[in-house]
């Protein structure tokens, strides 16, 4: 069962893409050390946009390392042994969602985990403060049963 996590940073309108460039460019980074992230055209056949916007949209995907195509280990059950614990990969999520709000052009961050075309998004969808994002990971994880992988949509504000 592999695992994808995948999403927008939607900005600002009056943002240009340079400033995108550059932003990504940071995001990317500052979080090389724990995940690898794709932008733009580089995210693979499973990502697709789940919110419409005339916002500028930078389509990411986020895997385990520059070397894998899925976030199978970041998006593994709790109970995982050989792996970092669960703490520690939420706080690699935590570290991007914060470098990401890093940009005050940045004003919704959208997360898809393990979301498919054809599913009733409703069903999965989550809104939150960027402090927030915390309780509502744990409680998806949670609901999870342990070889059902998790599904969920969540729209970080500011």
């Amino acid at each position: 069962m592999s695992m994808f996590l995948f999403g927008d940073i939607i900005c600002s309108r009056n943002t240009s893409f340079f400033e995108v460039c550059k932003a990504a460019k940071k995001i990317y980074a500052f979080n090389s050390d724990s995940i690898n992230i794709k932008f733009g055209g580089n995210v693979s056949n499973q990502y697709f946009s789940l919110i419409s916007s005339d916002s500028l949209k930078v389509p990411y995907e986020i895997t385990d390392s520059i070397m894998e195509n899925t976030a199978d280990m970041l998006l593994a059950p709790r109970t995982y042994e050989g792996i970092p614990t669960w703490a520690i990969r939420m706080g690699y999520i935590e570290k991007f969602t914060h470098s990401v709000f890093m940009f005050t052009e940045v004003e919704i961050l959208t997360m898809s985990i393990n979301m498919e075309q054809n599913m009733n998004i409703a069903k999965y969808t989550y809104t939150c403060k960027l402090e927030e994002l915390k309780d509502i990971l744990n409680g998806i994880f949670e609901e999870a049963h342990p070889f059902i992988y998790p599904v969920a949509q969540i729209m970080i504000e500011r």
